[in-house]
């Protein structure tokens, strides 16, 4: 809008004028108008701001400017929308149509009703299968630490069974023990048998043996410890005895991993009795012992 002002000449309010409307949009008939006015050269200032005002007030409550948005929006996206292949879309929108259609000919809803209640039982399964594997991963970390440092430069072909990620792990390990000495050991204390997490019970079983694994690898640890600080061994005996106990290791844990990925409990009474005790009896799922 221009506000009367006495002082300013017919030029001066014709120049203020197109300098307002000069990022706006009109219809046809109002631009010829505004046209004419912003030319026009023997007008009164006050016609000429009444009328530039009624042209303006007016045009912001037209309707045309929905369509000259709705233009632009195609002018914008007319170039995407040319780019779209419609016969894929029309084929999916085709087959879809006919697998509604099978699906009410042939009652098959039970069916996929019941392939997706398997897939989901399936997938759990595997889940479990995961987790249950990530729960070996702390104790073989501490198993490598404990030996392979000491074993590799004797025994070079120990890097095929020495991963990266394993290295990895096993030099964090060697500079942050604290982390897994207390935090894992005393996490896994009360996040699983405390607090019975995570639900299933086949991977809180296979966190708490490996958490077994995981405190009896103190023995042969100090076993090593008093090995070195022997004087009447020689170094081979030393390197020796490392690798006899970082097989011994091995032998437990492997067995574990392999139970752990075919979803399988030990064989041994003993063994399954000792790590059902620490993981305790659900309430809520009315669990019985798996020998009872």
């Amino acid at each position: 809008m221009i506000q009367l002002d006495i002082n300013n000449d017919l030029e001066s309010l014709q120049l203020k004028a197109s300098l307002i409307i000069r990022d706006m949009q009109f219809s046809h008939e109002n631009a010829q108008k505004l046209k004419e006015l912003i030319l026009a050269e023997n007008m009164d200032t006050v016609d000429f701001i009444r009328e530039f005002n009624a042209i303006v007030r007016t045009s912001k409550s037209h309707h045309w400017k929905i369509a000259i948005l709705l233009n632009n929006l195609k002018e914008r996206y007319i170039h995407e929308l040319e780019l779209i292949s419609w016969t894929p879309i029309i084929l999916i929108c085709l087959g879809l149509i006919l697998l509604l259609f099978l699906i009410k000919k042939f009652k098959l809803k039970k069916v996929i009703k019941k392939s997706i209640r398997k897939f989901f039982k399936i997938s759990l399964n595997l889940i479990e299968r995961i987790g249950a594997l990530f729960a070996y991963f702390v104790p073989l970390v501490s198993i490598y630490a404990a030996y392979v440092p000491r074993l590799i430069g004797s025994y070079p072909y120990l890097n095929f069974i020495f991963p990266e990620f394993l290295r990895d792990s096993v030099d964090f390990y060697i500079r942050y023990p604290w982390v897994f000495n207390y935090i894992y050991f005393f996490g896994m204390m009360y996040g699983v048998m405390l607090f019975k997490k995570p639900k299933p019970r086949f991977i809180r079983f296979h966190l708490v043996r490996g958490l077994m694994l995981f405190a009896f690898q103190g023995i042969p640890d100090a076993c090593v410890k008093a090995f070195q600080s022997s004087e009447s061994l020689t170094q081979d005996q030393i390197v020796s005895t490392n690798l006899c106990l970082f097989a011994i290791n091995l032998s437990w844990i492997l067995p574990c991993i392999y139970q752990a990925i075919t979803h399988t409990y030990p064989r041994s009474s003993f063994i399954r009795d000792a790590v059902e005790i620490n993981v305790g009896r659900d309430k809520d799922d009315g669990f019985k012992w798996w020998n009872r």
